[in-house]
């Protein structure tokens, strides 16, 4: 290989009837360049593999090149295969580098690296979506649950990638009141810059919520003004019992005890749970 090269002409001969009046000289000065020759790397091919966020093709088989006539060439180095990106997909181009030549007529040779390989990224699978919270309600006669996902979890991303939840639909078990009551989650979709590289195996979850008592309120008068302070003390230190005294008529009730848990106070008066018995004459009818 090289620019410029003398090029030595031969083989011209003279004849005719006074060809022995000359001496022939072949042609000089001439000169031509040679150019290197493509060795094209084969022998190679790519593996499928399991989305991995990563552009690294493993990468299969022996390279091998051929030379010309009895040239010698040896190909060294070590092949490595990279993707054209990152995302699942079939057939995905694989660029193949670091192959070497070497041996004595290597400078005669232009290596090409294998090309054509291609292979597969398939998607892995998110195992479940952890972390959907549900919001306590007050009892309203229906199982709906209003949900949070911002502290969605998805076991089996890999770290690094973004996936949030595009959709969910909350239900309490049923429509009653009771604390940590089972929320049913269902409908759960993946978004999010790598939800496409995803499958989810599992579109349904669970979480817990309290639905506290939705009850009558007691108007407020001095009658019942200690009553409506005791009560209020209770809602204060969560759940919990205590002595009633006075009642909405302003009959004394008898200094009965019950249950009180989840009191809340709504307009002018006390909003009791359901917890507190029928006949307790706090209980505004």
């Amino acid at each position: 290989v090289g620019t410029n090269k003398a090029v030595t002409v031969t083989g011209n001969t003279l004849g005719g009837t006074d060809a022995g009046n000359y001496t022939l000289v072949q042609q000089a000065g001439l000169t031509a360049n040679i150019s290197p020759a493509n060795l094209v790397v084969s022998g190679l091919a790519a593996l499928n593999k399991t989305y991995d966020a990563l552009l690294s093709a493993t990468l299969t088989g022996a390279a091998a090149v051929t030379a010309l006539g009895s040239d010698s060439v040896t190909l060294g180095g070590t092949a490595t295969g990279v993707f054209a990106d990152k995302n699942v997909g079939a057939g995905k181009a694989v660029t193949v580098t670091g192959n070497t030549l070497g041996g004595t007529d290597a400078g005669n040779y232009t290596l090409i690296q294998q090309a054509g390989l291609t292979a597969d990224i398939a998607r892995p699978s998110i195992t479940a979506v952890t972390g959907i919270t549900a919001a306590n309600k007050t009892y309203d006669g229906n199982t709906s649950a209003a949900l949070t996902t911002t502290g969605a979890g998805f076991p089996g991303m890999v770290s690094g990638d973004n996936l949030t939840v595009a959709t969910a639909t909350g239900a309490f078990i049923d429509p009653n009141v009771g604390l940590g009551k089972t929320v049913n989650i269902t409908g759960i979709a993946l978004d999010g810059t790598d939800a496409d590289n995803y499958t989810l195996s599992s579109t349904i979850a669970s979480t817990t919520a309290d639905i506290i008592a939705a009850v009558t309120g007691i108007t407020r008068n001095t009658a019942n003004e200690a009553a409506i302070a005791t009560a209020q003390q209770l809602d204060n230190n969560s759940a919990g019992s205590g002595t009633f005294s006075g009642s909405s008529d302003g009959d004394n009730a008898g200094g009965q005890t019950g249950n009180v848990g989840l009191v809340a106070v709504v307009g002018g008066g006390i909003l009791l749970p359901a917890g507190v018995p029928d006949d307790e004459e706090l209980r505004r009818r």
